[in-house]
């Protein structure tokens, strides 16, 4: 399972980081949306119309680089209650360090230790950690991701969370700052070392020129 978000912008469009989806064989596979519990029905189900990757994405060591794609569902969803779209990072939004954010995913609630019963989705309250220190516990740090996590250990997403929304709050709304990616090798929640995410302010452009181009594509065709 590969966990993404639904675009503001565009019901239609799915944001997510996950370095997996770029091997997705997209007639095999579909969108869940409005999903609480894995065991229970969700809102809407969407067969994948395309891939978007970034053109610059690759694994170097143990990095993803630009680790984002978005994802064109074959039909627009209605939004709701149940599914909703969230914010995109403006130019003034300031997300400093230290700053409680909130992650949220099914994945693994443990080293090795798979989220069980009726699979709800969880939901962790942590801080993003200083740029100076994200790049002292990662040498491969860059400028287009963000660490998070406590330092002390304890709270970090984990196996299973990659493509998760990383959101803090901004003038009263929740707003996408990251974008989960990758974590140590060692497990998850260590003492010492954050979760990477990558930086979605980084990739505005990105993310809207893809949009201009699909509508485009499609007042063409």
């Amino acid at each position: 399972m590969i966990q993404a978000s639904l675009a503001e912008a565009d019901p239609s469009l799915l944001r997510n980081g996950c370095s997996r989806l770029h091997t997705v064989l997209t007639h095999r596979s579909y969108i869940r949306l409005g999903t609480h519990s894995l065991n229970e029905p969700s809102v809407f189900y969407r067969s994948i119309s395309r891939i978007v990757s970034h053109p610059q994405y690759k694994k170097q060591h143990l990095a993803l680089l630009h680790d984002i794609a978005l994802v064109k569902l074959s039909k627009k969803v209605t939004f709701s209650s149940l599914v909703k779209p969230v914010t995109l990072p403006k130019p003034g939004d300031a997300f400093r360090p230290l700053r409680n954010c909130w992650i949220a995913g099914w994945g693994n609630v443990g080293n090795n230790v798979e989220l069980s019963g009726n699979r709800t989705l969880q939901e962790l309250e942590l801080p993003i950690v200083k740029r100076r220190t994200c790049k002292q516990k990662f040498s491969g740090f860059t400028d287009n991701m963000l660490c998070a996590g406590s330092m002390e250990g304890g709270k970090d997403s984990c196996q299973g969370d990659s493509g998760g929304p990383l959101v803090c709050r901004s003038s009263g709304e929740f707003v996408q700052v990251g974008i989960m990616s990758f974590g140590d090798t060692n497990g998850c929640a260590l003492e010492g070392f954050p979760g990477f995410y990558t930086r979605v302010a980084r990739y505005v452009d990105f993310i809207q020129e893809a949009i201009t181009s699909d509508r485009q594509a499609s007042a063409e065709a």
